[in-house]
């Protein structure tokens, strides 16, 4: 069994904390390092790790020029602001990453359908009303002609990831249509009792003509950027928990000291 050095460059509490805590077995050492004014200390600590937990946003601190990294686990899902610096630099890196995942369903699931029924029942009006403690026409007309229940509605869910199958499983609980835009469409036996209607990538057209409401939780790529887009949400639909970033993180340095396959991990050839 190995037992790399990790060392955790986050903002996030308690992460290096709980790593220590929950993996002393299977890492030799645990080191910390704030993410701002880096000081040479911080550097040699940097170069030490064959492990690094970070943030995508301070990857200019470990993406290149550290001896002996072998793996970056990230804090969050996305890892847009690595892949620029990719992009800029031209280098594919030699070392594994791990996005953070496996608890973002659920609370995406609900902010979708919080958004969906914040906008058919028009809540921003009724809040503006509520605080001037009217009860106007125009508030009347929308709920008795615009308003519409959520099982007359349909949604285009572009992606079918993790996070994707549960926003629909919760939209489709409230009798929507359910539309999803994919990679390869699977056979019928593999098929998900949540979707009522697949599409590959060329189908775009057909299922935004269909659909009510689209939620795009593809990774951002060359081939996703540029798709429509009216509500963009400000990073809050599904937030990091510090207790859920260390439990998925130690769970992956259990099976990178064993040799076992690692969750959650990213091809840089497809940026995902």
């Amino acid at each position: 069994m190995r037992k790399p050095v990790v060392c955790v460059l986050s903002e996030i509490p308690k992460v290096a904390d709980v790593i220590r805590q929950s993996c002393s077995t299977v890492v030799s050492k645990v080191t910390s390092v704030a993410p701002y004014n880096i000081t040479e200390k911080d550097v040699k600590l940097l170069d030490e790790a064959e492990v690094i937990v970070s943030e995508p946003h301070f990857a200019r601190h470990w993406l290149y020029g550290r001896p002996n990294l072998k793996l970056v686990h990230g804090t969050w899902a996305g890892i847009d602001s690595i892949m620029k610096l990719i992009s800029a630099g031209g280098e594919t890196p030699s070392f594994k990453y791990c996005k953070f995942g496996g608890v973002f369903g659920q609370p995406m699931a609900e902010y979708v359908v919080g958004q969906i029924v914040a906008h058919e029942r028009n809540f921003r009006l009724a809040y503006k009303e509520q605080q001037s403690a009217t009860w106007s026409s125009e508030l009347r007309d929308f709920m008795f002609n615009e308003s519409r229940p959520l099982n007359s509605l349909s949604i285009g869910i572009l992606g079918f990831g993790e996070i994707a199958k549960k926003v629909a499983e919760a939209c489709k609980a409230f009798g929507m249509k359910i539309w999803t835009l994919v990679t390869t469409v699977p056979s019928d036996e593999n098929k998900c009792l949540y979707v009522d209607e697949y599409r590959p990538a060329e189908g775009i057209d057909e299922l935004l003509s269909n659909c009510h409401y689209v939620c795009n939780i593809l990774p951002s790529t060359q081939l996703t950027r540029g798709l429509p887009q009216v509500t963009v949400t400000p990073h809050v639909a599904a937030v990091t928990m510090p207790h859920q970033v260390a439990e998925v993180i130690a769970e992956n340095l259990h099976n990178y000291a064993n040799d076992r396959p690692l969750n959650y991990l990213i091809d840089w050839n497809k940026g995902y």
